[in-house]
């Protein structure tokens, strides 16, 4: 879909694709990238990642965070098939009661998180 997509775009046209947990697919990351598009998804707390040569699942990440804060990885790599690098972010926002894990290749952080909070606006409801 993202070929069909792609080739009826004008060349250059920037997209950025928002998702919740079924788009977190490293495969889909890999053809988002191959495609030049940007992407911010929703990813599980059970994802495991490794960083700087840590391995951990993603919930280590906002154990720590509290409610208004952001913790952002750059050069991540993601699940059994060490798929990166990406950026993974905990956000979690004010009147929340969790914290979110997104998926991303874009930067800064804040920028990411911008993005996926249009995700909600545009849910089929």
């Amino acid at each position: 879909m993202v070929d069909l997509i792609n080739g009826l775009l004008p060349a250059g046209t920037p997209v950025v694709l928002l998702g919740d947990g079924e788009f977190e697919g490293t495969r889909l990351q890999q053809t988002l990238q191959q495609a030049g598009w940007c992407y911010a998804c929703r990813t599980a707390t059970s994802t495991v990642a490794t960083w700087e040569g840590e391995t951990f699942r993603l919930d280590a990440l906002g154990s720590y965070l509290k409610p208004g804060r952001l913790s952002e990885l750059q050069e991540v790599h993601c699940t059994r098939e060490v798929y990166g690098p990406i950026m993974v972010l905990c956000c979690w926002a004010k009147g929340y009661q969790e914290p979110l894990y997104l998926v991303s290749h874009r930067a800064p952080a804040e920028e990411a998180c911008r993005l996926y909070e249009k995700r909600f606006r545009i849910e089929i409801v």
